[in-house]
């Protein structure tokens, strides 16, 4: 069993494909809330602070909000992990696919959603590190349209 050496290794993280995009879309639900929290609570007069209905509900939105934005703000400074072959074909094996036929079609699936969204949707996907190794020429190619 590995030992954790420090804090910093215990509150480590790396944000997968994705994550961004939950992280925006979960501070924007948390801001709505507290946008509209006023309009569905009340303030009743002469009653104790936690017996308030309008407590609790602040209490937990205000709450939703700042994890929000210490969520977004870990996903925006966390590395990003870019392998999408390598993603489905863990993920995958996660599932209980294990025989070679279903490695070969995960990986197969990973290939074709790069190439679905580089070529045909022209999605400004960053190139992996499979590109690296490829000649010049071929490397431009296939970072244009591949």
């Amino acid at each position: 069993m590995a030992r954790i050496k420090t804090l910093q290794d215990l509150f480590k993280r790396y944000r997968r494909p994705g994550d961004l995009v939950f992280a925006v879309i979960f501070m924007m639900f948390a801001l709505f809330l507290l946008i509209n929290l006023d309009g569905q609570t009340t303030w009743v007069k002469r009653t104790k602070l936690v017996a308030q209905p309008a407590f609790w509900p602040m209490v937990s939105v205000w709450l939703m909000a700042l994890f929000a934005a210490l969520h977004l703000l870990g996903s925006v400074v966390s590395p990003r992990i870019p392998a999408t072959i390598v993603f489905t074909v863990l993920l995958a094996i996660r599932l209980g696919y294990r025989t070679p036929k279903s490695m070969g079609a995960a990986a197969a699936a990973g290939f074709l959603i790069v190439v679905l969204f580089k070529s045909f949707l022209q999605v400004k996907v960053p190139g992996g590190k499979i590109y690296e190794v490829l000649p010049e020429g071929l490397r431009a190619f296939m970072l244009t349209y591949f």
